[in-house]
């Protein structure tokens, strides 16, 4: 499940207007994670905690792949120590990140806004 798609499915869950097929497809994702790496036990778990879950491991692996990318292009490898933290920063700021109808940076969405 992408990062737009679990906005969306949040704020459908916070306006009370989700119906049994979104719920399904939250369930279904949210199957799919390891019970050892969940915060608590799977069925102790509503949507929203699902949602979190399913949020966190999608930023992990954009921010993952963001550094990988990010050092690969500045210094020909990703296990370079010689790479700029501040330049690392600045790229993963400067992620792009498409939402419904907005575009935003990874940064906007860490800052809240």
């Amino acid at each position: 499940m992408n990062l737009s798609r679990i906005i969306y499915l949040r704020n459908e869950l916070d306006l009370e207007e989700i119906d049994l097929v979104e719920l399904s497809e939250i369930e279904g994702a949210f199957r799919q994670i390891p019970a050892n790496e969940l915060i608590d036990l799977p069925e102790n778990a509503m949507a929203s905690d699902m949602l979190d879950e399913l949020e966190a491991r999608v930023l992990r692996k954009l921010f993952i792949l963001g550094c990988q990318t990010i050092l690969v292009k500045s210094t020909g490898e990703a296990n370079d120590p010689s790479w700029d933290i501040s330049l690392l920063a600045e790229r993963i700021n400067s992620i792009p990140l498409t939402i419904g109808t907005k575009d935003y940076t990874l940064k906007d969405l860490l800052d809240g806004e």
